[in-house]
């Protein structure tokens, strides 16, 4: 049994301590629960399993679970339906070339060798697709363009469909978290807005202006502009490697995990969170 934890804000009181979240302000005085939610804070944990909570909490676990979820600190994960296809997408040729070259399993994974060559008829294809449709859709935008991303993140969400993102910005390759509407987890516009806010305050307080700023300036301005990053073999090679490892990779872990490509670093792996301005988690 997995259990999701409400994104959520604490302040200690010393006597007390209060958690406030998106279903309210929770004050809690059990010591066992106040050193429950320091850990979890501390240890940035939104996802937990039935075995860690008997680990913390013994034999009250039972009692405690029920506490949190009555008080909606907690919610039991949601089940979610594995993907039977695997559809890459991409406004990108060497990408998709590069795809379809690796592909090791057509039968799993299905790449739209079509090139989409405008926004528009990338939107219009995925405006087509059934709401009913059980495939994983992989869109790599490359060239990314910030506004047909929202179009295309809405149009998803509209039709409850499962989809993750491949995209460039400051010189790194990123691939989503599985998002699906109906599982309420971080969405790719949760991700993104996480993502320029820690590149926005890297600049600020170093004080130096990237290139990417200047990028973000130009969105700001509403300037139609697409960078696009060089795509490298390595970072193609790199990025098709985390995609072809999806089937294979627990759904839960893939709905909460985003990875970063960079030639200099390599990959890391970082945790999905929520924007506390996005609806997603409601």
């Amino acid at each position: 049994m997995q259990y999701n934890i409400y994104q959520f804000v604490i302040t200690d009181f010393k006597k007390y301590l209060v958690v406030q979240n998106c279903k309210g302000i929770t004050i809690i005085k059990d010591k066992k629960i106040i050193s429950f939610f320091k850990q979890l804070d501390k240890d940035n944990r939104l996802c937990i399993s039935q075995s860690f909570l008997e680990e913390f909490f013994g034999s009250d676990t039972a009692s405690i679970v029920e506490y949190l979820m009555d008080s909606s600190l907690i919610y039991k994960e949601i089940n979610k339906e594995r993907f039977k296809k695997i559809r890459i997408l991409s406004n990108n040729e060497d990408f998709i070339l590069s795809a379809e070259y690796n592909n090791k399993n057509s039968s799993s994974y299905i790449v739209e060798n079509r090139i989409i060559g405008s926004s528009s008829n990338f939107l219009e294809y995925l405006k087509n697709i059934s709401g009913v449709d059980e495939s994983l859709f992989i869109i790599s935008l490359i060239p990314f363009d910030y506004s047909d991303f929202l179009k295309i993140v809405n149009i998803m969400s509209e039709k409850d469909v499962m989809c993750a993102f491949v995209f460039s910005y400051n010189n790194s390759l990123y691939l989503t978290n599985i998002y699906k509407k109906t599982w309420h987890n971080p969405c790719p516009k949760c991700f993104f807005a996480h993502l320029e806010a820690s590149l926005r305050s890297y600049s600020r307080a170093t004080g130096t202006v990237t290139f990417q700023t200047v990028i973000d300036l130009l969105y700001n301005n509403k300037v139609k502009y697409s960078p696009t990053l060089p795509l490298t073999s390595v970072l193609t090679l790199e990025i098709l490697s985390e995609l072809f490892k999806i089937e294979k990779t627990d759904l839960n872990e893939l709905s909460s995990r985003i990875v970063q490509v960079n030639e200099e670093t390599g990959i890391s792996y970082d945790c999905a969170i929520h924007w506390e301005l996005c609806d997603c988690f409601e």
